[in-house]
């Protein structure tokens, strides 16, 4: 096998490789929790009918019920996107493999442990950027739209944080190729056809 530098390219095939499965497993999961959300719904409806619940719970049941659905909707897709980094470790993908190492180069077998400790080392990285770069552009963006009335730029604003999101995280990706992370180093190596 091959090793691949760590540069842009090998960056931005790590990067795809696991963000489109990624996001192919989120929108599979979207309606679960959009079902979910439905069915406790319909719950609560059921016991503010049904059981006489003080009237200074129903102002604070739908919160409640919202901020449950969320953290079970965003622990799911937690799981799903550490699952995803599991199945890149375990087979790699059509065009490398993905091998951790120590500092000693000492092969890790891929586990779940590792599987979630490069999750959070990209994850937390990408979260990060993704507030301080984002909060200073939607603000002028906002600014923007009110003071010359173009309603229309949302599209356009959207657009362009994707690909300041993307560019940042395939940088992320980059320099834990080249520098590692907690404990380990990521190499990736082409796989013979």
């Amino acid at each position: 096998m091959n090793k691949l530098e760590p540069n842009w390219n090998t960056a931005l095939k790590f990067w795809w490789s696991w963000t489109w499965r990624s996001v192919l497993a989120a929108l599979v999961i979207m309606p679960l929790g959009f079902l979910l959300s439905m069915v406790l719904a319909y719950i609560i409806g059921l016991a503010i009918k049904f059981l006489s619940i003080p009237k200074v719970f129903l102002h604070i049941l739908p919160f409640v019920a919202g901020l449950l659905i969320f953290l079970f909707y965003f622990l799911l897709s937690l799981r799903i996107m550490i699952f995803v980094m599991m199945r890149l470790l375990t087979k790699g993908t059509n065009g490398f493999e993905i091998i951790l190492v120590d500092k000693k180069n000492n092969k890790f077998q891929p586990s779940w442990r590792l599987a979630l400790m490069l999750f959070w080392s990209l994850w937390w990285r990408g979260i990060l950027i993704s507030i301080v770069l984002t909060l200073p552009l939607n603000f002028i963006e906002f600014c923007v739209i009110k003071i010359f009335k173009l309603e229309s730029l949302h599209i356009l604003g959207g657009v362009i944080n994707f690909f300041i999101l993307a560019y940042a995280n395939i940088y992320i990706f980059k320099r834990i190729l080249i520098k590692g992370a907690k404990g380990f180093r990521i190499e990736l190596f082409a796989k013979k056809n």
